[in-house]
């Protein structure tokens, strides 16, 4: 095998090593879904192939233990058969809080909102402050019949209800959450972004005209920016994509700015904004 080959395994791989920890490190008392991928039978170095048979699903933590062998053969391969999380709710915090977050939701862009997206009076998405006066993000996410999938609250959250796939990356900044029976999924990501970096961002998603209010409103640089992208079914069906806004009876919204507020949809699919 070239050695020039990545040490990240491919996709498909990754997604059987997340179901096979149930999407959390597999450590007694872990479970951090941050997960990294470790090769041990055989060891990456002298092999340079991703067998997920011979692989397990660790935190960075962990992984770091299990390098410097802290974990026999056997031990691991336990871990693959009875992960902590077998029995436990996958569960995580992001650690992003800030005076101020610009919310990117879809095409539009929120700062500041009493909810960033309400549906049929249900709020799914919104930002609260701490008593330090950080910002947090909390959010809903339920199948058809309005059982719980994900909820978060000030950027604590738990998986609720079954999904195919739950991906994070050890970065801890990122989830992704794929339930295609459902027709679900949430792609949701923290990032810093430079005064240039996010002008150049705004620019190839939507238009300089709305750059100017936006780049008025943030004071300080670089900025704590959240993107959110997805497909939710409950109450109301809505697509939320780096393109637009729609709900499935046709109301479509992009490239809007809001301060102060957020977006509204009602059960017929009207939108306020």
């Amino acid at each position: 095998m070239d050695k020039a080959v990545s040490q990240t395994p491919p996709a498909e791989v990754r997604k059987i090593l997340r179901q096979e920890v149930n999407f959390g490190c597999p450590v007694r008392e872990c479970g951090s879904p941050f997960l990294t991928w470790h090769h041990f039978d055989p060891p990456w170095r002298g092999c340079y192939q991703h067998n997920p048979e011979g692989m397990v699903a660790l935190c960075l933590q962990h992984h770091k233990e299990a390098d410097a062998g802290a974990f026999t053969k056997s031990q691991l391969q336990a871990l693959k058969r009875h992960p902590y999380l077998r029995d436990v709710k996958p569960r995580a915090k992001f650690n992003w809080q800030r005076q101020l977050i610009l919310l990117e939701v879809g095409s539009n862009y929120y700062l500041s909102p009493d909810h960033i997206l309400r549906i049929a009076d249900n709020d799914i998405i919104q930002v609260s402050r701490n008593p330090s006066g950080l910002q947090a993000l909390s959010l809903d996410l339920r199948t058809a019949n309005g059982n719980p999938v994900l909820k978060m609250e000030a950027n604590d959250w738990v998986l609720l209800g079954e999904v195919e796939d739950v991906e994070c990356p050890p970065s801890a900044n990122a989830l992704t959450i794929r339930v295609p029976k459902e027709g679900i999924w949430l792609n949701l990501r923290f990032r810093s972004l430079t005064e240039a970096k996010l002008h150049a961002r705004i620019i190839q998603r939507c238009t300089e005209f709305i750059w100017k209010p936006i780049h008025e409103a943030i004071s300080e640089w670089p900025v704590a920016v959240c993107t959110i992208e997805g497909a939710l079914i409950w109450p109301v069906s809505v697509k939320l994509t780096s393109a637009r806004t729609a709900s499935t009876q046709g109301s479509v919204i992009s490239c809007c700015f809001k301060a102060g507020g957020g977006l509204s949809i009602h059960k017929d699919g009207g939108i306020t904004f």
